[in-house]
């Protein structure tokens, strides 16, 4: 097909075939010459903070922008919107953001989106104790800046709050192509990490921008998870699959080691071309941002496993109908997986080495922490689509 149609997700599928098997779409733009000038990647995992901490004397708020539509309504996507409600739920769910403190400015132009991000920056720089601001964005985009549905949201204006807007740590979060051009300073180098600096400060102070490309590069989304491959793998991460040290909380670092990592890996023989996940970060202080802690879930989930294997959670209605993946992550003899989700019914899917699938379901009550080995699993049968490659 011709790389500047995006390729439509199959609505139907019958058994797990549309869950597990299929490659992203194209998502925000046509496809271009990868630039020489891609964002080198940094592991953030060498950099060390003295403490961790999510800052309970800050207040937290959200902006989550979102919207299928950009200017060429023929390109609507399928997923943005509700990427931004999932990362919602996890905001709300995990990483301590009030629910009234939390903006989804979904399906909105850019006038509203720019209202949005006023009014919210405004009530961060009146919060005692300093405040802790999420700017979000899933969606199309061009070189030029976000587009919500005929409008723009220029990249420069996202920089600046970014950079100059109030609250003590200001993070900025793009799943857009060619969203890396935010990273592009007017002169002067890319930042490559922390700026490190030890002063009295208990809380991390400046900002971070994290996008889910290069400034050339498309972002994808998949009928295969019904969510952009960027999204879908921070919002794993955060649940608990990003929670490298085990203590039940998931860092800024720790999110961006598990997203950039996953996505490269799930983008990689896509017919658009992988997906390298750049960053810019300016921080300093003591602790370095706490972005969830899975230990406030109303219910999680321990899975075990003998043999290294790749875990999936989906989420089951009452009936039986309705399937959705809810979260990923890499399992083994040294590291169990514990994901944070809401009270339900799931299918727990797990991939062995050569491709072979095992499952078992699992019913999770309020304040429940199931554990359960994927040896007590049964093997499945997925059925297969007729799509070629794929995500997992």
């Amino acid at each position: 097909m011709p790389a500047d149609h995006r390729e439509r997700p199959d609505r139907a599928r019958s058994g797990d075939a549309g869950l597990l098997a299929g490659r992203p779409e194209e998502r925000k733009a046509p496809r271009r010459e990868k630039n020489s000038r891609l964002l080198a990647l940094a592991t953030l995992s060498m950099l060390a903070f003295p403490a961790v901490g999510r800052g309970e004397s800050q207040s937290r708020f959200a902006v989550l922008i979102s919207n299928n539509t950009g200017q060429d309504p023929a390109r609507s996507l399928h997923y943005a919107e509700a990427d931004a409600m999932r990362l919602r739920d996890v905001l709300v769910d995990l990483g301590g953001f009030p629910g009234e403190h939390v903006t989804l400015v979904t399906g909105q132009n850019a006038a509203v989106a720019r209202t949005a991000l006023a009014r919210v920056f405004a009530a961060a720089s009146s919060a005692p104790g300093g405040a802790t601001v999420l700017v979000y964005y899933s969606g199309h985009a061009t070189p030029a800046g976000l587009e919500l549905g005929s409008s723009l949201l220029p990249f420069d204006e996202l920089r600046r709050w970014a950079r100059e807007g109030a609250g003590t740590t200001r993070i900025l979060v793009i799943d857009a192509c060619h969203s890396g051009v935010v990273l592009r300073p007017k002169g002067g180098r890319l930042e490559r990490g922390f700026d490190i600096e030890t002063d009295l400060a208990s809380e991390a102070r400046g900002y971070a921008i994290l996008t889910s490309s290069a400034d050339a590069e498309q972002s994808q989304e998949s009928s295969a998870i019904r969510a952009s491959v960027f999204t879908h793998h921070f919002t794993s991460g955060l649940r608990g699959a990003a929670d490298t040290t085990g203590d039940g909380r998931v860092t800024l670092s720790e999110a961006w080691n598990y997203v950039s990592r996953r996505t490269t890996a799930a983008s990689l023989l896509t017919s658009a071309g992988p997906q390298h996940p750049a960053f810019e970060l300016h921080l300093a202080g003591h602790q370095e941002p706490q972005l969830t802690e899975v230990r406030s879930a109303s219910a999680r989930l321990t899975v075990e496993s003998s043999s290294e294997r790749r875990v999936f959670l989906v989420a089951m209605t009452p009936s039986g109908g309705d399937r959705r993946l809810v979260a990923e992550g890499l399992v083994g003899p040294d590291a169990a997986l514990t994901i944070a989700l809401r009270p339900g019914r799931f299918e727990v899917l797990a991939k062995g080495e050569w491709g072979d699938f095992a499952s078992r379901e699992i019913e999770l009550a309020a304040h429940d922490h199931g554990r359960i080995s994927t040896s007590e699993f049964e093997p499945r049968t997925l059925v297969r689509s007729a799509e070629k490659g794929g995500l997992f």
